[in-house]
């Protein structure tokens, strides 16, 4: 019995090492497959991952556990027809004009905007000290954000629309027909920043004109 026991685990080392190894031929395979076809990096990362998705087990509503796949199919259905099932009447601070730009749809026309009070509702139930998502931003400086600097009549006309500035990663530039509204802008930059404690480097900031 104990020379079967033995062979059994033998066998079962060979076997696993030849599952790593099959992996890796796959992984390098799929590298090389990636470059020759000029492909891009999340292409070779979602080949990679097919598969590696699937749950094989889940918290019941009461706490247990359970590995029965269709129960845990039930599970999530029941979950997900709560979740949307669920109807939140807008607060009145949040009814309005939305200061956000005017999203541009492509072949999403069907789906419902997303409002300001439910990020507002989704940002409350978040918590901290969680991983950070593939934009490498923490929740916790997602929740410091304030209030949007409103510069709607602010900025340069440039055919019939209003520029008021531009960005790229941590830089801005201001655009104003004049000094004072340039001021102006400012000191609103000024403020909204010192909220969630950023800081302008004025040694690097500069006007032209």
């Amino acid at each position: 019995m104990n020379k079967e026991n033995q062979n059994i685990g033998q066998l079962n080392k060979r076997v696993r090492k030849s599952i790593r190894l099959d992996l890796r031929r796959y992984s390098r395979n799929t590298i090389i497959d990636t470059i020759k076809e000029n492909r891009g990096l999340k292409v070779f990362q979602r080949k990679l991952n097919t598969g590696s998705g699937q749950i094989y087990s889940l918290l019941r509503p009461d706490g247990s556990k359970t590995e029965d796949r269709d129960e845990i199919l039930r599970t999530v259905e029941n979950f997900y027809t709560d979740l949307y099932s669920t109807i939140t009447s807008e607060p009145k601070t949040y009814r309005g004009r939305d200061p956000r730009a005017k999203l541009v749809r492509r072949r999403t026309e069907d789906l419902p905007d997303i409002r300001l009070y439910e990020i507002s509702n989704a940002l409350k139930h978040m918590k901290n000290e969680k991983s950070s998502g593939q934009d490498q931003i923490p929740i916790e400086l997602v929740k410091c954000g304030g209030k949007p600097v409103h510069w709607s009549s602010k900025g340069i006309n440039v055919n019939g629309k209003i520029l008021s500035h531009l960005r790229f990663t941590d830089d801005s530039v201001l655009k104003a027909e004049s000094l004072k509204h340039l001021q102006a802008m400012m000191e609103e930059l000024h403020t909204v920043c010192t909220a969630v404690r950023l800081k302008m480097n004025m040694n690097e900031s500069n006007v032209s004109g």
